[in-house]
């Protein structure tokens, strides 16, 4: 069957609606962000661009001349020798006429407010014989045309390099140069000028700079948002994902607190300088990263993508099945992603979502490397039902931290039979397959008495078959087929409502599950 009729797509949708409107997420770790959560944080002399977090850009592109004359209109300018690097623009003024040298060919867009103002910079040098050596900037309006120019800087004398540096923008800016108010876009250039038009002399211009905000310093800090964890958590891993081209770095540090004003009044920890190094922030309820981001050239800048401060534990193992029933036995294996101390066994806590905690004390439990064997038990009835929580407390991490964490969701328990032998289900649902490592997989669950064959697709709401799970495949007991929420590309589909219909045997049963971000 490829298609849904549109009186049961109608149907399942509405109660998927009702259920996903009641259930959402924990908090909780690993806590991760992308561009569109560092929208959260707070920039200095950084900015949020498409790919991520980068420098405040220059505005001017190869303003080193290191590539010739490209994105500059050449003039009377030739390459002479740079301040800082192999180039710079060297006009020549010979005595006959007032020459104008190298001019960005760009149009530079400006924002013309209160609120905006910009710095501009440039090495300068020049050898004067006669007249004045000139660097400007030229104003446009909407259409192109030039209102008028500025002298942001003249010599009339000879000088070695020189660093310029000075604000524009708009009228309350507090820019030390005013925008005409019709002004919308800019250049810059150098030049030569005298009124008996026979200026003579070399000037240099070298390291241009025209950016939003205060002049390029070769540094910028993004301070993340303080994540709220839910409850007191111990860390594991730092790791991020970044380009950084030749000439650019980025560093990290991290602080914590059991409250937010607590972590506010908390100094940052020493660097981290690689990704994937173990937090070294001390267990917290709140947790706050920022990133240093480095540059030794105005033109490139490094690009922060993803940022992730992960739970101690990586997984939780539970035999003979992740589904709980009274009377059975049950024995869990926590493998964590840091060095622990194996003097320490830590206590393991099952919290279902309705009825009372299952504890298994740390004592009847042993390491083995970074796995830590709690001692088996028996499932209680006093459990309750429902997906439940992990918890782990009372161990040591090998620096001394002690260890709390939380594994949301990882157990379901089936005291009323939840699961019983036919039944099937999506967990968790929604689900979010979005790298956080929360939720990013949704298990369709079932138990059979007997070996069956089984076929799982999954459809749009037009009814399309977009994936295909398993195809008569035999399963007996209790089983979990694994859905990622992409399609038969690999792509991950878009957030809806998506139809399932199992063939379980004989039998077809369909029902809904939730793709959310």
């Amino acid at each position: 069957m490829d298609k849904f009729n549109g009186r049961t797509i109608y149907i399942l949708v509405a109660i998927c609606l009702l259920f996903f409107s009641i259930r959402c997420f924990a908090a909780g770790l690993p806590f991760r962000e992308t561009p569109e959560e560092f929208a959260s944080g707070t920039f200095n002399g950084t900015e949020l661009s498409s790919c991520g977090v980068i420098l405040v850009p220059n505005l001017i592109k190869n303003p080193g001349f290191e590539d010739g004359f490209n994105n500059w209109e050449q003039n009377n300018a030739v390459l002479g020798t740079g301040k800082n690097g192999a180039n710079s623009a060297r006009l020549v003024a010979t005595g006959s006429g007032n020459p104008q040298g190298a001019r960005t060919s760009d149009f530079i867009p400006v924002e013309n407010n209160s609120s905006i103002k910009y710095t501009v910079s440039a090495w300068l040098k020049c050898n004067i014989t006669t007249g004045n050596y000139y660097f400007r900037i030229i104003y446009f309006d909407s259409n192109g045309t030039e209102i008028s120019h500025y002298d942001l800087k003249y010599f009339s004398s000879s000088s070695d390099w020189t660093y310029f540096t000075t604000t524009v923008g708009g009228s309350g800016s507090g820019a030390s140069v005013i925008f005409p108010s019709n002004c919308v876009k800019i250049k810059i250039d150098h030049c030569w000028w005298n009124s008996s038009n026979n200026p003579s002399g070399e000037g240099w211009m070298d390291d241009v700079i025209f950016m939003r905000g205060a002049a390029f310093t070769g540094s910028g800090i993004f301070t993340s948002r303080v994540y709220d964890c839910g409850e007191k958590m111990t860390f594991g891993r730092l790791t991020w994902i970044a380009e950084t081209s030749s000439g650019c770095s980025i560093v990290f540090n991290t602080r914590s607190g059991t409250t937010v004003s607590d972590l506010l009044a908390e100094d940052w920890s020493d660097t981290y300088y690689t990704s994937g190094k173990e937090v070294v922030s001390e267990p917290g309820r709140y947790v706050q990263y920022r990133a240093v981001l480095y540059s030794s050239n105005s033109s490139i800048s490094p690009v922060l993508k993803e940022v992730k401060i992960t739970s101690p534990i990586r997984g939780v193992l539970a035999s003979p099945s992740f589904i709980l029933r009274a009377g059975e036995k049950l024995k869990l294996e926590l493998s964590f992603d840091i060095d622990m101390d194996p003097l320490f066994n830590p206590t393991v806590s099952i919290v279902p979502e309705f009825g009372d905690t299952m504890v298994i004390p740390g004592a009847g439990g042993s390491w083995s490397g970074l796995s830590f064997i709690a001692g088996e038990t028996i499932v209680p009835g006093f459990l309750g039902n429902g997906f439940a929580t992990v918890k782990t407390t009372n161990g040591r991490t090998a620096n001394g931290f002690e260890l709390f964490s939380s594994s949301p969701g990882v157990l379901i328990v089936d005291n009323e039979g939840f699961i019983a032998p036919g039944k099937i289900t999506f967990f968790p649902d929604p689900f979010s397959p979005n790298g956080d490592g929360k939720c990013d997989q949704t298990k369709l669950l079932f138990s059979l008495d007997s070996p069956t064959p089984i076929t799982v697709r999954i459809y749009d709401l037009k009814g399309t078959l977009v994936r295909t799970l398993v195809e008569n495949q035999t399963y007996y007991g209790s089983t979990q087929i694994s859905w990622d929420g992409t399609d038969y590309t690999g792509k991950i589909l878009p957030v809806g409502v998506y139809l399932y219909q199992a063939q379980i045997g004989s039998r077809i049963i369909t029902g809904t599950v939730v793709l959310v971000k």
